[in-house]
C-alpha cells in the first residue's frame, strides 16, 4: 500500500480539479495538465494513425514528453504509438517503426492487477489504423485518429477522463470533430452505462487568424469568377497490389531507400529512366524560399529531366493562346509537384496532354504549384499562412480554376466541388502505381491526371469555366450585378479590366503592391512612399487619380510622377480611370475640407478595387501613408485595414516622412509654390518637381 500512501499525499496545484481535465479544450493545455495528473493516476495513450501532423513542433512534443515520456514524437509521421504511466511511472512506451504497423501489449498494474490493453495501429496498418485502450476487457478509447487519452484511478476504479485529438491534418489550425464516448466519465467500471455521447473537442495549436476553410471562404469571396475545388489523392492500395508494392508494404521503402539503391532497379522507377537520368530525377536539391509578399517559391532549376521557372515546376505539352484560355492551377503537396518523375511524367503533363487531345476547344493550360511538404517542415513549422499567400499569389482570371489539396477534414463538404481519389489504387490493373510507400510511379501520376480530368467533366466544371471567361473584358454582368452601375458604367469597367489584364499578362506575370496616389504635385513623401513600399513587395503598381478636380491637372501629376520615379524599377505608373478615388466611387474625396467632421462611406471604392480592379494584376498588398490631420483620409485608411483583408490583400499603413518635425505635405507644397518661397521647396520635392513649379509659378 505504500503507492497509496504516495498517492494520498499527492497535492494539487492551486486550482486545479478532475473537472478542469474534463474541461479542457485545448490540446496543449491538455497536455500540460496530463503532466500532474500523471503523477496521482493512471493515464493511458494509444496513438489512431499518427502522433504527428505539421503543426506539432518541438516544443510541443517536448511539452508531451513532459507527462513522463521518454520517446520523441516529432515528425513520427504515420507511425503508431502507445504509452502507460501510473503514479509517475512509465511502465510501458513504444513507437512502431512504420506506418504498416500494428502495437498490442498489455500491461498489469500494481496492487490492484488492472489490465490495461492497449492497441495502436498505424495508418497503412493491415486491418486500418486504431487507437483502443481496454481496462478489465472494456474499450474506454474515442479511437479518432490522432492522440486517443483515458486517465482512470484504479482505487476508486473509475475513469477520470477519455479524450481524442486528431493530429491527421496537416495545417495549424483550429480541428474540431464530433466524438463518441462509450462510457460515462467517471462512473464506475461495474456500473458503466454504456451509451454514446456527442462531445465536441478541439485542438488549439497556436495563434490563426482563421482556418483552412475560413481562408478558401475569404479566397472564394475575393475571386467569385473563379472555380476553387478540392481534390483528395490516391493512398497505398489495400487491395489489388503488384507484387512491388507487396515488397514496399512489407519493407516500408521511403524515398531515400530509392535514392541510395540506384541502378539496383529494384523498385518500379526504374522501368521509366535509364541510370543517368535516375539519378538526375532523385538527386535534385530542391531550394525553396517565402519572397516579399509571403508566397512559397522554389529557386529555379534547370536540367534534362526536372526544371523550375518563375517559382514553381514546369508543365510540358502547353499550347500557345490568347487571352481566353483557362488556367488550372493544381496546387498540394510532393505527389503534385511529382516528386521521383521527370517533367514529361508529372501529373500536371499529363493532365494537359490528356486535355490538348480530349478537350482542345476549351483551351486549357495546366500549372503545377506542388509543394514538397518535408522541405518545408522544419524551418516553416507553425503556420501555413505561405499556403495561402501562395494561393492568393495565383495570377487568376475569370474562368481559371484552383484545385486545392483536401488532407481529409472536410469529409462532408457540400460548398466545395470535390474530385475524390483516395480508392483509385484498389482497382485492378496491370502497371504500378506507388514507387515508395508514398510518392507515385509516372502511372501513378497518369492515373490521377485521368481522375482529374473525368472529375472536371463528369460534375460539368469545364463548361461552367468556359461560361466564366466571357466575364473578361467585354462581358460587363458581373460588375453590374455587383455594384448596380448602368450599363455604360458597366462596359468602361470591362474595358478598363481589360486593359489591367493585358498589361499584367505582358509587363508582370508576379504578385504585385499597389499605391493610390493623387500627386498634388508630386512630392518626396510620395517618393518615400514608394520606396518604402517597393521593400515590401517585387513589384509596385502606382493608381494615379485621374479624375481632374485637383489644382494640377492629370496630365502635369502623370508628368511629375514619372519624371519623379524614373530611376527606380519594378514600377508602374497607371492611370486610375473612373473607379478608383473618383466622383463614381468616392466623391467625399475631392470635397475634404468640407467633410471632416462627417462619416464617409468609402465601401464601394475599396470594393471595387478588392473584387474587380485587384485580382486583373495580382495584387496581394496595397500600401498607403498615415494620415493624422485629414479625417477623411484617415477614414480611408481605416476602412481598408478592415475591408482589403476579406478579399485577401495585406494592407501597410507606411509612416509619413517629415521634415523639421513637420510631415512633408502636397498642400505644404503648393502654399510654398504659390508664395514663390522656391528655396523652402528643395528638400520637400524632387529637382523635377521643383523646376516645373519654378517654370509654372515663377511669374
Amino acid at each position: 500500500m505504500k503507492s497509496r500512501i504516495a498517492k494520498e499525499k499527492f497535492a494539487w496545484p492551486d486550482g486545479l480539479t478532475e473537472e478542469t481535465l474534463r474541461n479542457e479544450r485545448n490540446f496543449l493545455n491538455y497536455v500540460r495538465l496530463l503532466k500532474s495528473f500523471a503523477k496521482k493516476y493512471c493515464v493511458i495513450i494509444a496513438v489512431n494513425n499518427t502522433p504527428y501532423c505539421d503543426a506539432i513542433t518541438p516544443d510541443i512534443t517536448s511539452e508531451i514528453m513532459n507527462i513522463g515520456l521518454k520517446i520523441n514524437l516529432y515528425y513520427m509521421h504515420t507511425y503508431p504509438y502507445a504509452a502507460v504511466i501510473d503514479e509517475g511511472n512509465l511502465l510501458y512506451e513504444k513507437l512502431g517503426s512504420s506506418k504498416f504497423n500494428v502495437i498490442e501489449e498489455r500491461v498489469t498494474l500494481d496492487i490492484t492487477k488492472d489490465r490495461i490493453d492497449v492497441i495502436s495501429a498505424g495508418c497503412n496498418a493491415p486491418n486500418g489504423n486504431k487507437g483502443i485502450i481496454k481496462i478489465n476487457g472494456i474499450n474506454y478509447s474515442p479511437d479518432i485518429e490522432g492522440y486517443n487519452f483515458v486517465v482512470y484511478d484504479k482505487f476508486s476504479k473509475k475513469v477520470i477522463d477519455a479524450v481524442a485529438f486528431r493530429t491527421t491534418i496537416i495545417e495549424d489550425r483550429v480541428i474540431k470533430g464530433k466524438i463518441k464516448l462509450s462510457f460515462s466519465p467517471g462512473s464506475s467500471l461495474p456500473a458503466a452505462n454504456f451509451e454514446e455521447t456527442d462531445k465536441e473537442f478541439e485542438m488549439v495549436l497556436g495563434e490563426r487568424p482563421a482556418d483552412t476553410y475560413d481562408m478558401l471562404e475569404k479566397y472564394m469571396r475575393a475571386h467569385p469568377d473563379v472555380i476553387v475545388m478540392e481534390y483528395r489523392i490516391p493512398l497505398f492500395p489495400t487491395s489489388n497490389l503488384t507484387e512491388n508494392e507487396r515488397f514496399i508494404k512489407s519493407n516500408d521503402v521511403h524515398f531515400n531507400d530509392i535514392k541510395y539503391n540506384l541502378g539496383k532497379h529494384l523498385y518500379a522507377i526504374s522501368r521509366y529512366y535509364d541510370d543517368e537520368a535516375e539519378k538526375e530525377i532523385v538527386n535534385v536539391k530542391y531550394s525553396s524560399y517565402i519572397d516579399n509578399v509571403g508566397a512559397r517559391r522554389f529557386v529555379d532549376v534547370q536540367g534534362k529531366y526536372v526544371n523550375i521557372a518563375g517559382g514553381h515546376r514546369i508543365t510540358l505539352h502547353q499550347p500557345v493562346y490568347d487571352s481566353e484560355n483557362i488556367t488550372i492551377f493544381m496546387f498540394g503537396p510532393c505527389q503534385i509537384f511529382s516528386v521521383g518523375s521527370s517533367d514529361e511524367h508529372t501529373v500536371t503533363s499529363y493532365l494537359q496532354k490528356i486535355v490538348n487531345e480530349l478537350a482542345p476547344q476549351y483551351k486549357i493550360t495546366v500549372q503545377n504549384y506542388g509543394f514538397l511538404l518535408e522541405k518545408l517542415r522544419d524551418e516553416y513549422r507553425g503556420t501555413d499562412s505561405w499556403m495561402f499567400k501562395t494561393l492568393n499569389s495565383f495570377p487568376v482570371k475569370p474562368g481559371d480554376i484552383v484545385m486545392y489539396y483536401n488532407e481529409g477534414l472536410y469529409e462532408n463538404n457540400n460548398i466545395l466541388p470535390q474530385i475524390d481519389m483516395r480508392n483509385a489504387a484498389n482497382a485492378p490493373r496491370d502497371y504500378e502505381v506507388f514507387f515508395d510507400h508514398v510518392h507515385y510511379t509516372p502511372d501513378g501520376n497518369k492515373l490521377v491526371a485521368k481522375k482529374l480530368y473525368e472529375g472536371l467533366v463528369d460534375q460539368g466544371i469545364l463548361d461552367k469555366a468556359r461560361s466564366l471567361v466571357s466575364k473578361r473584358g467585354n462581358d460587363s454582368r458581373a460588375a453590374s450585378n455587383a455594384f448596380d452601375f448602368d450599363q455604360n458604367i458597366s462596359e468602361m469597367l470591362a474595358e478598363y479590366k481589360h486593359f489591367l489584364t493585358d498589361f499584367y499578362n505582358t509587363t508582370l506575370n508576379q504578385p504585385t503592391g499597389a499605391v493610390v496616389m493623387n500627386c498634388n504635385p508630386f512630392t518626396c513623401g510620395h517618393r518615400y512612399l514608394i520606396e518604402k513600399a517597393l521593400e515590401q513587395c517585387s513589384y509596385l503598381i502606382v493608381f494615379l487619380v485621374e479624375e481632374d478636380k485637383s489644382e494640377f491637372t492629370f496630365e502635369e501629376r502623370l508628368m511629375l510622377a514619372d519624371e519623379g520615379t524614373k530611376d527606380i524599377p519594378n514600377l508602374a505608373i497607371i492611370p486610375s480611370g473612373i473607379f478608383i478615388l473618383s466622383s463614381l466611387t468616392f466623391s467625399e474625396y475631392f470635397n475634404k475640407s468640407e467633410m471632416q467632421d462627417r462619416i464617409v462611406d468609402t465601401s464601394l471604392d475599396l470594393t471595387v478595387f478588392s473584387r474587380e480592379i485587384a485580382p486583373c494584376l495580382n495584387i496581394t498588398k496595397r500600401f498607403a501613408g498615415e494620415e493624422p490631420f485629414d479625417n477623411v483620409t484617415k477614414q480611408y485608411n481605416d476602412a481598408m485595414r478592415r475591408i482589403l483583408p476579406e478579399y485577401g490583400i495585406e494592407f501597410v499603413e507606411i509612416p509619413r516622412v517629415e521634415l523639421d518635425s513637420k510631415p512633408i505635405s502636397a498642400s505644404r507644397v503648393r502654399e510654398l509654390a504659390k508664395s514663390g518661397r522656391f528655396s523652402e521647396l528643395e528638400e520637400l520635392v524632387p529637382k523635377t518637381t521643383l523646376d516645373y513649379l519654378i517654370e509654372k509659378y515663377k511669374t
